[in-house]
């Protein structure tokens, strides 16, 4: 059941109308029941997979928590190393096959295992992972309770595609006694219908072209194709993570916030804590620090960078486009440090004026643009022919671009301006009139019925990771 269909809405309102006619300990049961039934859904045969990871962290959990010592790090690495081969096993085994077969020159596809990526995998072994450190650390104590737990690691507004949530953050919101309130009903109605834009009309109307592109269509230009995959990645993202927001509040449950307009960020650091931040997060906390982090020497600083963010694109898919993205964003993070290590206070003031800034989201945009293409690609051969093509001077024109991206761009502008202090949010959390609230609402189902794809179904794209 994807966000954007009748049938996910359909079983939502009924998980929620059973949620909130039953007290809290039958309510969260419900909603337990409710997450397995949301992934059988996906596919039956992994509910053994999510039950049995689930189950094997929580032991783990207790084993470290209750030792001390070599045991306490023995437990931990035996967490780790089971979550990363669970991991491995179902996402990357084939790309190794496939990758050591061409190494040594043999058919790689006679040796292929017939794997079906379990969606939602890469979510919920990395919340595993953060679990089992966390307690590690004695940031938090072990979960004594198995249910609660299991609802932690299955909750279905955030299972297959995040955000990545953190334990500490998730279990003390179990014991809030829930509250169906005016202010938590229109916030969420707010995302929801807000994500359902971002998806149906924005993201789809751009990924049209951008499929066309990337298919060899030759009727869509290189600027065409690449601007539309980068908007349609960041609308189709976070618009599904705007809808699991919106749903998990009406939970009782607040979702971390996973993007924060990073499209306007001035400098590539800036861009990595605005988008996927639950991501970026979780790679600073249990990667970039545990290898020394900023507090070894510089070149280490730079080695460190490249490991997480290589890591960090393997993480999306079995695929060197993506190792390729991810060593793209690790270099830029690498030019960025060493720029504010070597250049003059005099250049640093420079780029806090509006013209410095100016040229600072313009390089900035236009490398994550670059670094969209290996993200796309269907081939190492295509990313590269497509990355000499956008990159030639002479194949920017702007009438090749059309009129849905300009409306896109357009709209996104208009709706920034005009939120830049994220004035909506505040109306909401102070609650408005039911009258003004319903009209607003009322528009923009209009809107989206009018302007949505239709006879198209666009999958989100974060679901194969």
């Amino acid at each position: 059941m994807q966000f954007d269909t009748f049938g996910y809405w359909l079983f939502f309102l009924i998980v929620l109308l059973l949620f909130a006619s039953q007290q809290q300990r039958n309510a969260r049961i419900i909603l337990l029941v409710a997450s397995y039934v949301f992934y059988a859904f996906w596919d039956v045969h992994f509910l053994l997979l999510l039950g049995g990871s689930t189950l094997g962290n929580f032991c783990l959990g207790r084993l470290i928590d209750g030792s001390e010592g070599r045991r306490k790090r023995l437990f931990l690495i035996v967490a780790i190393v089971a979550n990363l081969t669970l991991l491995g096993f179902f996402k990357y085994c084939n790309f190794f096959i496939d990758s050591f077969s061409t190494l040594i020159g043999l058919d790689g596809q006679s040796l292929m295992l017939n794997i079906v990526l379990p969606v939602g995998i890469s979510f919920f072994t990395f919340e595993g992972i953060a679990y089992a450190m966390d307690i590690y650390r004695k940031d938090i104590r072990a979960e004594r309770s198995l249910f609660n737990f299991s609802l932690f690691i299955s909750f279905f507004p955030h299972l297959i595609a995040g955000p990545i949530i953190r334990p500490h953050d998730y279990f003390p919101q179990l014991e809030q006694p829930w509250r169906l309130t005016r202010v938590s009903i229109q916030w969420s109605g707010y995302q929801i219908i807000k994500g359902l834009f971002k998806k149906l009309v924005l993201s789809d109307s751009v990924a049209v072209y951008a499929n066309q592109y990337f298919s060899g269509d030759g009727s869509v230009s290189v600027w065409a194709g690449v601007i539309a995959f980068g908007l349609q990645i960041y609308f189709d993202f976070s618009g599904y993570t705007d809808m699991a927001r919106g749903c998990a509040r009406l939970f009782g449950i607040q979702l971390p916030i996973n993007f924060d307009r990073p499209y306007l960020a001035t400098n590539i650091s800036k861009f990595w804590r605005k988008w996927h931040i639950s991501l970026s997060s979780w790679l600073r906390d249990y990667l970039f620090i545990p290898l020394g982090g900023s507090r070894v020497t510089v070149w280490k600083i730079h080695r460190n960078l490249l490991i997480v963010m290589f890591l960090g694109g393997l993480w999306h898919g079995a695929s060197w486009g993506f190792a390729l993205w991810g060593i793209w964003h690790g270099l830029l993070l690498s030019i960025h440090k060493l720029s504010i290590d070597m250049v003059s206070e005099k250049i640093k003031l420079f780029f806090t004026n509006r013209l410095g800034l100016a040229i600072g989201w313009l390089t900035t945009i236009l490398c994550v643009f670059i670094g969209w293409i290996p993200f796309r690609a269907t081939s190492f051969d295509q990313a590269l022919r497509v990355t000499g093509d956008f990159l030639s001077v002479w194949n920017f024109r702007l009438e090749s671009l059309p009129a849905d991206i300009f409306i896109v761009i357009g709209f996104s502008v208009a709706y920034m301006c005009a939120d830049r202090h994220k004035i909506i949010d505040k109306y909401l959390e102070q609650g408005i009139s039911w009258k003004a609230y319903v009209l607003s609402i009322g528009l923009v189902l209009c809107l989206i019925d009018i302007f949505m794809v239709r006879n198209v179904s666009i999958p989100f794209i974060y679901f194969q990771f």
